[in-house]
């Protein structure tokens, strides 16, 4: 068996730590290294000796596995991994070298041979199809320096979703998947920046701050159920060595709310990404102690006040980042303040949620005007049909019925990562996004409002958190 032996280097504008970053986690593989169909983290814990992770490569029709083991870390410095397939095995080496503060070089050497049939044709896919050969260093380039545009939605978005029920298939894990085929790399790194999570104890928020700490981020999660809470955060910190500050909250108590926002305002700190996760659906009526009905409060008078009052927080952090996180349900209802807080007769839960969420969205395009000359971005999203454990409880028969076809976790917080990290939303301020595409956000006739209703609805919105306010 021949052994082949390929040396390459490439210098990319990006700082040491970044590239590291990105490039040491091979489970990025898959997005900029076109020959890999799919790359993972197969073994527990945090990057180093030991890690493992199995990629796909694709060889025209044919398919091969190959699974790598980090033999050597080194971190900001290098990382050796041997590979073994059925047909393969090699040792590559890459080391990272410091240009000056915004720009590293990457060197990289492989031994491998080719087995079995393989040994034979195996000079059709020499610096083709394993390794960083060919023009795979070119790509990782690319997927490092190259901001792209915007995302915008295409003639087939728009169709689908004006159709409504093939918009509605997108919901699911379908959509998810079809989507992902067109999205580019994604190797932002978000160290050094702050990061408030409300909600982040299970379900799409535990998936939130995993993917977030994967990013470097300094995260905060907000809840009110501390054991949780610090499963998440040991989790994350097990997974990434990225320590997650915990608060203990319960966010439809507005009291709560507003002794957070004290809190965080007396640190100082600059808040960069403030993301408005917490939900619940509540199909029996609740009232909170201090008198709002209770999905009213969590889901949409509880972030109006923490936002608000972060205001100064999220200024100083400049070029900061609101994401509120809604509902596909919110399409079914239109913007009306009588039935916002929903009475006693006429209460449903699926209902009253879906009225909040599109409160939510509207607050999000609201926010981005008043805010944009303070380099404030605020969007909303949709995360789809995710199988959590508030589905699983709130709808029990929406959720036998699609358990099978129902997001991960992962899947449905996906866009969330995005929105905080990728650089190409810098510029997108007031959009409603699905799969990282900006979505309508009216479908179904009747739900949409008129522009004069927008500044009665804040206002409705401010005269009743008014005791809850810190800066009014």
């Amino acid at each position: 068996m021949k052994q082949i032996h390929l040396k390459k280097s490439i210098n990319v504008k990006r700082p040491l730590v970044e590239v590291f970053h990105y490039v040491s986690h091979f489970e990025n593989n898959d997005q900029w290294n076109s020959s890999i169909k799919e790359s993972r983290k197969i073994s527990p814990g945090r990057l180093g000796v030991g890690t493992r992770f199995e990629l796909i490569f694709g060889l025209g029709p044919l398919m091969a596995t190959v699974l790598y083991e980090v033999k050597r870390y080194e971190k900001d410095k290098s990382i050796w991994l041997h590979g073994l397939g059925t047909s393969y095995e090699g040792e590559e080496r890459i080391s990272f070298h410091k240009i000056d503060e915004l720009s590293t070089q990457i060197n990289y050497e492989i031994e491998y041979q080719f087995k079995g049939l393989l040994n034979i044709f195996g000079n059709s896919f020499r610096e083709n199809t394993f390794g960083f050969g060919g023009r795979s260093l070119e790509d990782l380039k690319r997927a490092l320096e190259y901001v792209p545009p915007g995302p915008k939605a295409t003639l087939m978005d728009s169709m689908q979703d004006t159709l409504i029920i093939p918009g509605v298939l997108n919901f699911t894990k379908r959509g998810h998947r079809t989507g992902k085929k067109k999205w580019g790399p994604l190797s932002s790194y978000l160290g050094g920046k702050k990061v408030l999570l409300t909600g982040g104890s299970s379900g799409l928020g535990r998936a939130t701050a995993l993917g977030l700490a994967k990013l470097g981020a300094d995260l905060t999660i907000v809840s009110r159920n501390e054991e949780k809470s610090w499963q998440t955060a040991f989790l994350v910190e097990e997974e990434t060595g990225q320590k997650v500050h915990v608060e203990k909250r319960d966010l439809s108590a507005l009291e709560d709310v507003k002794a957070l926002s004290e809190k965080l305002l007396k640190s100082g700190r600059p808040i960069d990404i403030l993301i408005n996760n917490a939900g619940a659906l509540y199909n029996e009526r609740e009232v909170t102690s201090e008198g709002f009905e209770k999905s009213f409060a969590l889901l949409l008078l509880s972030p109006f006040v923490l936002t608000e009052n972060l205001f100064p927080l999220l200024k100083k952090g400049g070029h900061s980042r609101v994401i509120n996180v809604a509902s596909g349900g919110m399409y079914t209802q239109a913007l009306k303040l009588k039935g916002l807080e929903m009475r006693p007769e006429n209460y449903n839960g699926s209902v009253a949620y879906a009225r909040a969420k599109r409160g939510l969205v509207t607050l999000s395009e609201v926010w981005a005007k008043e805010w944009a000359s303070d380099f404030i971005n605020v969007n909303s999203m949709h995360p789809g049909w995710a199988d959590t454990p508030g589905v699983a409880e709130s709808l029990p028969k929406f959720y036998k019925f699609m358990e099978p076809h129902l997001r991960t976790p992962e899947e449905g917080s996906d866009t969330i990562i995005w929105m905080a990290s990728a650089p190409e939303l810098d510029q997108m301020s007031g959009h409603f996004f699905l799969d990282r595409i900006p979505r309508k956000t009216f479908l179904i006739p009747g739900t949409k409002h008129s522009a004069d209703l927008i500044p009665k609805f804040y206002d409705y919105l401010k005269n009743k958190a008014r005791p809850y306010l810190i800066r009014n």
